[in-house]
């Protein structure tokens, strides 16, 4: 007489394989984007996959394993943050500065990183709607669904980024004026 199978709790390998070879360079994208750093975006990929496809049998709708898999790495995203730093002040610049003629590639790579560092240092609700509304190009319903909270929220943490990254754009622009 044969052994009882155990059930299992994840899919047929095959079935994670083709999960994994069709979203983990969009799911580490996205983990990129919120932590800035090539290590933790992996592990945070690799969190996540683990943690949808362990509950991959109890998911109301498995054809939207994308959205599971993008809601994951945000809110393991936002964890992490909260373990490994206190939140700290609003700071972040955005700006819909004129280019002057003579900036070079260079000085264009530098406010990039620059951007990213800022965005990077807002509170991790407001980063996360940032990254989601303006990298992602997603609509604040769409946010609203993926975080778990009211369109209303998601217009409050834009508005909240968006006026810090200026201010603090603003500094900026003073300090580089002063040398």
């Amino acid at each position: 007489m044969a052994p009882k199978a155990e059930p299992t709790s994840t899919p047929p390998a095959s079935a994670v394989e083709r999960a994994y070879s069709r979203y983990s360079l969009d799911a580490k994208k996205l983990a990129f984007l919120l932590t800035r750093d090539e290590a933790q975006a992996e592990d945070l990929m690799q969190d996540a996959f683990i943690r949808v496809l362990g509950r991959m049998n109890h998911l109301r709708h498995p054809e939207a394993f994308w959205s599971y898999l993008r809601r994951t790495v945000i809110h393991l995203s936002i964890s992490q943050s909260r373990r490994t730093r206190s939140e700290r002040d609003v700071i972040g610049a955005v700006g819909s500065t004129q280019l002057a003629s003579g900036i070079t590639r260079q000085d264009l790579i530098i406010e990039r990183e620059s951007m990213i560092d800022r965005i990077r240092a807002l509170p991790s609700n407001q980063r996360v709607a940032v990254v989601l509304r303006y990298y992602e190009d997603l609509t604040v319903r769409e946010i609203a669904t993926i975080m778990r909270t009211s369109e209303g929220t998601v217009r409050s943490w834009l508005s909240r980024a968006m006026k810090a990254l200026a201010v603090q754009h603003g500094k900026e622009q003073r300090d580089d004026d002063r040398w």
